[in-house]
């Protein structure tokens, strides 16, 4: 009797490569994964940050299974070298190489904290170089133009377009809110009813990047807008004070990938480029730089650590600004030329 094994059962064009992610990764690879998992919730970083290590981790594992590569414990620096080979080559962005090779660099960094390796096979590779160039980002006219483009008033009084007048107005105030305080879409879903001050025009951003916390304020614009949705859900004060403040049909939280999608499909409809959900955030910096803000206080109300990416904005926007002080204060504005008496 002839006995067939499951690779004799698999069709003549079988190829792995093409199988679910989860379908590449090796029993021991699915058991390490795992354990890294655990250690970023016991560590608390949050929900993007934690995606975007997984999803390092679970491409690097599947690659090495798919190549006949040794296991996540075993693997070394060639290894990893030819994975961010194979992401350049198959045409992946610069800053996508930069966050594959963080999160493969954090999880061999905990498994040398967790006594599983001795060393890193990332040790001696240079992390990916993002090219200098300015990113795209919207203007306040571009904000206006978005914003026109979503009807503020219901029309039918039938439950659908109820509905949709509720759609409507949660997105005007989100795209106010992003573009108002420059806080990263994922701040942004996470904010609940109690994490806001109306009063004050104030929220607090309770776990940004990196877990850390900060106060953020917003302009009586946005204030208005705010008011206009929470009244159609109901008003604020019948919502629990956990209820999330952009929700979604059924009361959830918006998610990241929710709100990206719903951006580019108001994009389209406005007839405007989609440069991303971060592109608020980069047009609030230039604006509120432009204005005259200190690049500190960017610093701090936009959440980073250091000076290094308000420093970017400051340069791409230096030239302009030394346009309009070139306006205000050339030398030959001073000069009266005329008879003296």
């Amino acid at each position: 009797m002839q006995i067939t094994t499951s690779q004799d059962r698999r069709p003549p064009n079988y190829d792995p490569a093409l199988l679910p992610l989860s379908g590449r990764i090796r029993h021991q690879d699915t058991e390490t994964i795992r354990d890294f998992r655990d250690h970023l919730d016991a560590k608390g970083v949050s929900k993007k940050t934690r995606s975007t290590y997984l999803e390092a981790v679970e491409g690097f594992a599947a690659f090495t299974a798919v190549e006949g590569m040794p296991d996540l414990e075993n693997v070394s620096r060639e290894h990893v070298e030819g994975w961010l080979r194979s992401l350049r080559q198959r045409g992946n962005k610069p800053s996508t190489l930069r966050n594959r090779y963080a999160g493969l660099a954090q999880h061999y960094r905990w498994q040398i904290l967790a006594d599983i390796r001795r060393d890193s096979p990332m040790a001696r590779i240079e992390r990916p170089r993002i090219p200098a160039q300015i990113q795209p980002d919207y203007d306040a006219d571009d904000v206006a133009r978005l914003l026109e483009s979503i009807p503020a008033k219901q029309g039918a009084y039938t439950p659908g377009a109820k509905r949709q007048h509720l759609t409507n107005l949660r997105d005007r105030a989100l795209i106010a809110l992003l573009f108002d305080t420059g806080s990263r879409a994922q701040e942004v879903c996470d904010v609940k009813m109690d994490d806001i001050d109306r009063d004050v025009r104030r929220i607090i951003i309770r776990a940004g990047k990196g877990g850390k916390g900060r106060i953020i304020g917003y302009s009586p614009e946005t204030g208005g807008l705010l008011s206009r949705y929470l009244r159609a859900r109901g008003g604020s004060d019948k919502l629990p004070r956990t209820a999330p403040l952009f929700a979604t049909e059924q009361g959830e939280a918006l998610t990241y990938n929710a709100t990206r999608c719903l951006m580019r499909r108001r994009f389209l409809q406005a007839g405007l480029e989609f440069s991303g959900v971060h592109a608020f955030r980069r047009g609030w910096a230039q604006s509120m730089l432009n204005s005259g803000a200190s690049p500190l206080d960017v610093q701090a109300l936009g959440g980073w650590t250091s000076q290094a990416m308000v420093s970017k904005y400051v340069a791409a926007s230096a030239q302009e600004r030394a346009l309009r002080a070139s306006d205000e204060h050339a030398p030959m504005s001073h000069v009266r030329v005329g008879r003296r008496e």
